[in-house]
């Protein structure tokens, strides 16, 4: 097995770093670039990087910002009607986007939570000390998810003290340190709509408030709910949250802006222009690799993650290559999640399953027959958790965040083809279209080039 790269069992290593830094793709890497019809709705292109304010972030950060705003405020507003209310009441546990919180599933987020960050003790026999585990949940929208993992951690840790098993995350310290250690759990969910964190604060009101009046217990379990805008600049971040978090949770707020993201680049394509005209470049060669709205979410997302923090992602998506070449993970994992098995705490890979087709046909039709009754696969319907370990060398809007993905930055019309002579405009011989596929096949030619017009 290749240095950097850990046994996994079932689930599949995406990426992992070497000691020296350097990336390392396992044979067990999925992605392909133009296998997937999903992939490029989650890849969409010509979005520039900027190592300053990201140009076109703000246009796209506002849309949605005020999307979801308007959203919450419109649906709290339809909610004071009683027989609204009264609906919402008996259909709350429905309303979880992705996967509902079963015990199976809040199982899989605990599996792939970091090791407590716990100081060492020289005396077996000194004070009792907590270790805290703080939990940052982003884009939490009305999702019971954080209360509901918060539960289920308090759960697993007083029916569960002594285990010793290696996958349960909230004894390690516990275990490792004595009695004397404990852990808390500080569960923040935030999102950028205040209609939103109003809603859910007035909901959980009394849960939360439970904690504050537990003052026996040795452990100080907190659930907050904050506001919080995930994609705007690294500095606008509030300070205290600054490599804070253990781990951030993710369900449905990337693909938010994956979606919109695309969205946007679909009706730029569909604006027909006279000229392809390059962009400003900026030190980085791969500037234009993904939107910028994914590059401020992830940077946000590497300043708000302490050393060894992790950011877990559940999505429909089974493949995203932003987070896949961000350099500010060292470590990338995707578990598959059956959604119809995942009741029954039944995790697995994304299968086909077929059907046995009784033939009752004689020998002399039976090859006819079976090509007529063959059995069709059929795809289970599947969600992913992607994990993804910080990088604590990366430096947000210092370094390249891409460093390893392919410049598809837009050429100059007169640039020319140093082996034949040919110019960007006669290899494409004028022709107008999707930026990137001419940025790729001008790539090919000139490396492939041997000098002659016959390459073109």
């Amino acid at each position: 097995m290749e240095e950097g790269l850990e046994e996994q069992g079932p689930h599949e290593v995406l990426r992992s770093t070497n000691r020296t830094g350097g990336l390392n793709w396992s044979t067990l890497d999925v992605f392909d670039p133009e296998d997937s019809a999903e992939e490029s709705r989650a890849n969409p292109p010509n979005f520039e990087y900027e190592s300053e304010p990201i140009i076109g972030l703000s246009e796209t950060a506002s849309r949605t910002t005020q999307f979801w705003e308007r959203y919450y405020t419109v649906e709290e507003e339809t909610a004071s009607s009683s027989s609204f209310a009264s609906q919402q009441k008996d259909s709350s546990s429905k309303e979880e986007w992705i996967l509902q919180d079963t015990p199976a599933v809040l199982d899989t987020i605990l599996d792939a939570l970091p090791p407590p960050r716990s100081k060492s003790q020289s005396n077996q026999n000194s004070m009792p000390t907590t270790t805290v585990m703080r939990i940052l949940e982003i884009g939490c929208g009305t999702s019971r998810l954080s209360r509901s993992l918060l539960e289920h951690l308090i759960w697993k840790r007083e029916h569960n003290p002594h285990n010793n098993n290696n996958n349960n995350r909230i004894d390690e310290a516990t275990n490792h340190h004595g009695s004397n250690q404990f852990v808390s759990y500080d569960m923040t969910a935030t999102d950028v709509s205040g209609a939103c964190i109003q809603r859910n604060t007035q909901r959980d009101l009394t849960y939360m408030d439970s904690f504050l009046s537990d003052q026996e217990s040795p452990h100080r379990d907190k659930l907050c709910y904050e506001t919080l805008d995930i994609v705007g600049n690294v500095s606008s971040l509030p300070q205290h949250m600054l490599a804070r978090y253990n781990c951030i949770l993710d369900k449905g707020c990337l693909d938010t802006f994956l979606y919109r993201a695309s969205s946007s680049e679909r009706k730029s394509r569909g604006n027909t222009t006279t000229t392809m005209t390059p962009r400003a470049t900026t030190t980085h060669s791969n500037h234009r690799a993904y939107p910028p709205v994914l590059l401020s979410l992830l940077d946000n997302v590497h300043s708000l993650l302490n050393e060894g923090g992790r950011y877990i992602i559940i999505t429909p998506r089974g493949k995203i290559k932003s987070v896949r070449d961000f350099a500010g993970f060292q470590h990338v994992q995707r578990i598959c999640i059956d959604a119809h098995q995942v009741g029954k705490g039944l995790l697995g890979h994304e299968t086909t399953t077929t059907t046995a087709t009784s033939n009752t046909q004689n020998d002399t039709n039976k090859k006819n027959d079976d090509k007529k009754k063959m059995e069709m696969p059929q795809k289970k319907e599947v969600a992913y958790m992607h994990i993804c370990t910080v990088n604590s060398k990366y430096r947000p809007q210092k370094d390249d965040p891409f460093p390893n993905v392919v410049n598809t930055s837009l050429q100059s019309d007169t640039t020319t083809c140093p082996k034949c002579g040919i110019t960007f405009h006669a290899y494409r011989n004028g022709e107008l279209g999707k930026e990137t596929y001419w940025s790729r096949r001008w790539n090919g030619h000139m490396t492939h080039c041997k000098g002659s017009s016959e390459d073109q």
